[in-house]
């Protein structure tokens, strides 16, 4: 896709703006109620405890840990698997997969803890990070372009406070949740809850897309990956 094929999808100003004050609420409950479930399950604090707590060896935990960042490469196809006419879907399904996952394993762990070993746990949760880190990496410039699109330009950086604000406020209500739960119990139990009511906010953070009013959906997205990168380059 050339620079002038491109500029034929830039949104209308007018619904931008005619939808902006829905779509912003939509951003900042999404950012609020992410912020309260996220302490309860983010990857980079709670994965490396409940690996350790499983009997990992720190090695192991660190090759874990290292190899989610080996993804980032996948943002280069982020617009071209959940941008396009239809990304106000696709982000809410590919959120809701990542939340459902979180809720899944805490489930799953609190069903079967005393029927699997601590080995198989270990692989699974590595499973469980590895899918993780790919959804991050692959859906978030999707929605960070979705909601850039749907701000008019004069209000960027003011949403972008709201969303902090929010983010920040709900992120401290969420750190509290998050100590309250570990304990709570004792582990493994403790993190299985905490997977649980992480995922049920984050998937609560999800449903808030449902309301969106996407003015800004470009008419279509790259065919191809190839030309996702080729239009990268020519930015």
């Amino acid at each position: 896709m050339t620079l002038s094929a491109r500029a034929q999808t830039v949104p209308s100003a007018d619904r931008v703006k005619a939808a902006f004050p829905r779509n912003a609420s939509v951003f900042v409950a999404f950012d609020a109620f992410w912020s309260l479930g996220s302490p309860c399950c983010l990857l980079a604090t709670v994965g490396p405890a409940y690996l350790l707590n499983l009997g990992a060896s720190k090695t192991l935990v660190q090759i874990v840990m290292v190899g989610m960042s080996l993804v980032t490469f996948l943002q280069i196809w982020s617009g071209w698997c959940f941008g396009g006419a239809r990304r106000q879907m696709s982000q809410l399904t590919i959120w809701a997969a990542y939340s459902l996952l979180w809720l899944g394993f805490g489930v799953l762990g609190l069903a079967l803890w005393h029927w699997l070993p601590a080995g198989a746990w270990i692989v699974l949760f590595a499973l469980l990070c590895g899918a993780q880190a790919v959804i991050g990496h692959l859906a978030g410039p999707a929605y960070a372009e979705m909601v850039l699109e749907n701000t008019p330009i004069g209000w960027r950086g003011r949403l972008a406070s709201l969303r902090s604000l929010g983010g920040g406020v709900c992120g401290i209500g969420g750190l509290w949740l998050a100590a309250w739960l570990m304990g709570r119990s004792e582990a493994p139990t403790n993190f299985h809850l905490s997977f649980i009511v992480g995922g049920v906010f984050m998937l609560l953070s999800c449903a808030s897309v449902l309301f969106m009013r996407d003015g800004g959906s470009p008419a279509g997205a790259p065919e191809t990956a190839g030309s996702a990168i080729r239009a990268a380059k020519e930015l």
